[in-house]
């Protein structure tokens, strides 16, 4: 594991693993706020998997979900990989699938009670509340770091790697 940046949630360091492997889904804001959302179904796979849960080499407790491959912006589709941290790939199992997550700078948001309403008002400060972020998301990966007393630390990727002004 490696460490990324420093959070406000107890003034900790936020360590991520190289990997995260898990189950993925494609799909688009306008889908998950619907009746037809894909991810709560995708959470249930995840928690339910004992192989998943169990993975020999799993780093830390956290669930993490990978968001990347993003069309364009957060209109368009993306995918979402929710799983488990590992350092190490060895032989991933069937119906799985491995992400790294790029060693890059990012910015912090938090979500931290009443939840989904946190998460999803989380998600609203990266797209709308914060200028300097890309609205082109086009190579970006986010992270969120889900720890086992219910906090939500989203991690968005910055643009190229630009300076993010105070």
């Amino acid at each position: 594991m490696y460490s990324i940046v420093k959070s406000t949630k107890s003034d900790q360091e936020i360590r991520l693993p190289r990997f995260v492997i898990g189950h993925a889904v494609r799909t688009r804001n306008d889908i998950e706020s619907s009746d037809r959302a894909l991810i709560p179904e995708l959470w249930q796979r995840v928690v339910a998997d004992d192989v998943l849960t169990n993975l020999p080499g799993r780093v830390g407790e956290e669930y993490f979900a990978v968001i990347n491959d993003y069309e364009t912006d957060q209109h368009s589709h993306f995918t979402k990989v929710i799983g488990v941290g590992v350092d190490h790939l060895v032989d991933i199992p069937q119906d799985l699938v491995a992400v790294s997550i790029p060693h890059k700078r990012r910015n912090v948001f938090e979500a931290l009670a009443d939840m989904p309403a946190a998460l999803a008002e989380a998600w609203d400060r990266v797209w709308e509340k914060h200028p300097y972020l890309p609205t082109n998301r086009r190579g970006g990966t986010d992270i969120e770091v889900h720890y086992p007393d219910g906090d939500i630390l989203i991690l968005a990727a910055y643009q190229d790697d630009e300076e993010i002004p105070e």
